[in-house]
């Protein structure tokens, strides 16, 4: 019995705190976890006080070792007892390092769990607006300003979303008819919540168009508003697409592998993060630019600047205006790529005229 309860006291301790693997966040499982901890506490400690109960008296009186038979040997003396009370106060040094290690990832991982339910509640009640539109999506936001739940972006949005759906409605009256393409994707450049995408997505859908937007890419430099970005998109799509994100901190390579096809390139939030440099231009003939700004012109003739940099492309400007619409002031310029020159052959001769 004594060699039973030594063994259990051993296989305790070298196999129920094992702690490499507590550096990651906790996740739902945490609290099992702790619970788990302090029953397996419970135990250890009970059963090391019954050990010392039942063979205290025994031990003291011992001054040389205990010889039993060959299949049941047990040796106990007081530099054993010295040995077990070490282990146990190890143990209980190692259960009060790990409830405390376990509390703080705890108190983390609500934090950060704070954080994705309140993103969740977004999401779940933008997916549970029927026929949702981009204006129901704008008075969500308004109320919750109105309550004073509002977070910084839907804050952002509810103020915002007057002035870029009169800016970009205007801009798509003025080519979008005259598409011919059944499919479409958009890359909505410097996205921030994705205003530019959703709107086209609700444009298409009020005017009826016969255009199917198979693809949406998102490029920022925020990883939140991306998101943000990638729900607005979600809720407004009208058949399956793909929506891809694209942080530039990251790279804007991954452009040049999943572009497809025909594309509206937006640039309606008067950012200029991407260098246009590493994006193959070859891919974007027959694509049409849609450049707004409300009052910051100069950004417009940078991105068209940028865009006329690169080699062998030829250019069709549509519009290049300074309007207003409605109470709003009103940048744009609008172009498309419609071809490449082609580059001239080389070819070496010889003294006598021939081909080399």
């Amino acid at each position: 019995m004594e060699f039973l309860i030594f063994i259990i006291l051993v296989v305790l301790y070298l196999n129920i705190f094992k702690r490499e693997k507590f550096n990651k966040v906790i996740d739902s499982t945490l609290d099992t976890l702790i619970e788990t901890t302090e029953i397996a506490l419970e135990e250890t400690k009970r059963i090391r006080d019954e050990t010392i109960r039942e063979n205290k008296q025994r031990i003291l009186d011992k001054e040389q070792e205990v010889k039993k038979s060959d299949s049941d040997l047990l040796v106990i003396s007081p530099i054993n007892l010295e040995e077990i009370y070490k282990n146990l106060e190890d143990l209980d040094s190692d259960i009060f390092a790990l409830s405390s290690k376990t509390n703080k990832v705890k108190k983390d991982s609500t934090l950060t769990l704070e954080t994705t339910l309140e993103n969740h509640s977004y999401i779940k009640k933008l997916s549970s607006i029927s026929n949702i539109s981009f204006e129901k999506i704008r008075r969500y936001y308004n109320n919750l300003v109105k309550d004073n739940t509002a977070d910084i972006m839907a804050k952002e949005f509810s103020e915002q979303a007057k002035l870029y759906k009169a800016l970009i409605y205007d801009a798509l009256e003025q080519f979008m008819y005259d598409l011919t393409c059944d499919e479409l994707s958009i890359i909505d450049w410097g996205c921030s919540q994705g205003m530019g995408s959703a709107l086209v997505l609700d444009y298409i859908k009020e005017k009826q168009l016969n255009i199917k937007v198979t693809q949406v890419i998102l490029i920022d430099d925020d990883k939140k508003a991306l998101s943000r970005a990638k729900l607005h998109v979600d809720v407004l799509k009208q058949n399956e697409l793909e929506i891809i994100t694209i942080d530039v901190n990251e790279g804007i390579e991954k452009l040049n592998e999943v572009k497809n096809g025909f594309s509206l390139n937006l640039f309606v939030n008067e950012k200029d993060i991407v260098d246009l440099r590493k994006v193959e231009f070859d891919k974007f003939v027959d694509d049409y630019f849609i450049c707004i700004a409300h009052k910051n012109a100069s950004i417009i003739n940078a991105i068209y600047t940028k865009v006329n940099s690169w080699k062998f492309i030829i250019l069709k400007v549509l519009t290049d205006r300074k309007t207003k619409v409605g109470r709003f002031e009103k940048n744009e310029k609008i172009f498309q790529v419609t071809g490449i020159i082609p580059i001239p052959m080389i070819i070496e001769i010889d003294n006598n005229g021939l081909q080399l």
